[in-house]
């Protein structure tokens, strides 16, 4: 009943501070100018991963995925006085993937390896020139064949006489989770097709890999040659479980002087609800058989931060960002970030980045056939264990003469490394108009 109270009093503050700039009118008479395009953003990104731990075969498996993904934001700026600047983001977003993992995903017997997303989106912001103040609103929604998330939030931020600014955004993103099972939950703990996996004891006892490929018979188990396809068996229905999560976000910016920035930041937020996956499978130590992977109903989070950033003269600047992370799962993580964007000529620069990474394991996590069946909770997906990681990389960004119909164009690569063995390879291309 609480979390249900909590929910509505959420809501009742989105819809109050939406609304609450008419509250108070300024008596001026005003010209208004209706919504016109300004800004079109188009973003094209390429991923690419690899990895053995997939959590479909118990954090054992092949985990490569690669992805295609491409959105675009159109920005319409208009004048309902001259004080207020009203904006209005349409956005949408589509993205497809083929993940090995997913093989295991089974609806009636057969899987799929390959998914889409949609994700369309609705922002608006009005802007009081003369109280310096900025309201906003906006809305989300992703769409997957196993999960459907819609997202409200909501922001209110005003900047004071010393150049400082304070923000304050309120999210909410509510979720369902089909729950469609893994394919080899009928299946023994010692082999699977594809992979053959060493039993709990003989794990313990060896120093061999806990699972080894093998070749399978083209068709054997029904994965061989396996799509994501818009059949009749995709219409089935399924049951589904809900995931709420609720975020309130603190900022301050401050400008300290022409050459240096800084701003802290703090999040809060509460998961509620199913916040596993029904095709997360978990082998345990003394059974042969598995079982679903099983954790919490809720999660607090609270990640803290700091970003400064410093102009070194009018062609190098330095990015930096620190953040600290906790929750109630027993995660602590650390994250250093640095960017230095270098102008290279009026129109050219380029800016490599790190950022690292590190994080404590959840109390919940234990790797391939370490639970045990007494234990409450359990999970084998390795983005709760502990693990570092190395992202790195360079962006190329182009201004092109002014007046032109491109505004700037940028390309951005990132390699990506964790200390469990997943890599990964990133590409966006990011054109504005």
């Amino acid at each position: 009943m609480k979390k249900y109270l909590f929910i509505i009093f959420f809501l009742s503050c989105v819809v109050y501070s939406a609304f609450a700039q008419y509250l108070k009118k300024d008596s001026a008479s005003y010209s208004a100018k209706s919504l016109k395009l300004d800004e079109v953003n188009l973003v094209t990104g390429y991923y690419s991963q690899t990895g053995d731990h997939a959590t479909t075969l118990g954090g054992a498996g092949d985990e490569k995925v690669q992805e295609i993904s491409s959105a675009i934001d159109l920005k319409f700026v208009g004048y309902s006085n001259p004080n207020y600047i009203h904006s209005l983001t349409a956005g949408l977003g589509f993205a497809y993937h083929t993940a090995a993992s997913a093989a295991w995903v089974s609806k009636t017997g057969a899987s799929r390896k390959e998914g889409t997303r949609i994700y369309p989106s609705l922002d608006w912001s009005v802007q009081n020139l003369s109280r310096k103040t900025e309201y906003s609103l906006g809305l989300q929604y992703s769409n997957e064949f196993n999960y459907q998330s819609l997202t409200l939030n909501t922001g209110y931020s005003k900047t004071n006489k010393t150049n400082g600014e304070f923000g304050f955004k309120l999210n909410g993103s509510f979720d369902r989770v089909k729950m469609i099972y893994a394919e080899t939950m009928d299946k023994s703990a010692s082999v699977l097709s594809g992979y053959q996996l060493v039993s709990a004891s003989d794990a313990a006892l060896s120093d061999s890999p806990l699972y080894k490929v093998t070749t399978a018979a083209s068709g054997s188990s029904g994965n061989s040659g396996s799509h994501v396809s818009s059949s009749d068996d995709d219409e089935e229905n399924f049951s589904s479980k809900p995931r709420t999560t609720l975020t309130a976000a603190l900022s301050y910016n401050q400008i300290i002087n022409q050459r240096m920035q800084v701003a802290f930041l703090a999040d809060f937020t509460g998961q509620f609800g199913y916040l596993g996956l029904p095709f997360h499978r978990v082998f345990m130590a003394d059974a042969e058989t598995s079982k679903l992977e099983t954790l919490p109903d809720n999660r607090l989070k609270l990640p803290l931060a700091v970003r400064l950033n410093y102009f070194m003269g009018d062609r190098v600047i330095f990015r930096t960002y620190y953040r600290y992370y906790t929750d109630s799962w027993g995660i602590n993580a650390h994250t250093a970030y640095i960017e230095t964007p270098i102008k290279i000529s009026p129109f050219f620069s380029v800016s490599p980045f790190y950022r690292y990474y590190t994080q404590t394991g959840s109390k919940y996590f234990a790797p391939f056939a370490q639970h045990t069946t007494s234990e409450e909770f359990y999970t084998s997906n390795y983005s709760y264990s502990a693990f570092n990681a190395h992202f790195g990389g360079l962006g190329v960004r182009w201004l092109p003469k002014e007046d032109g119909f491109v505004k700037s164009v940028e390309l951005r690569y990132g390699y990506y490394k964790q200390t469990t063995g997943l890599a990964s390879n990133v590409i966006t291309l990011h054109l504005k108009f």
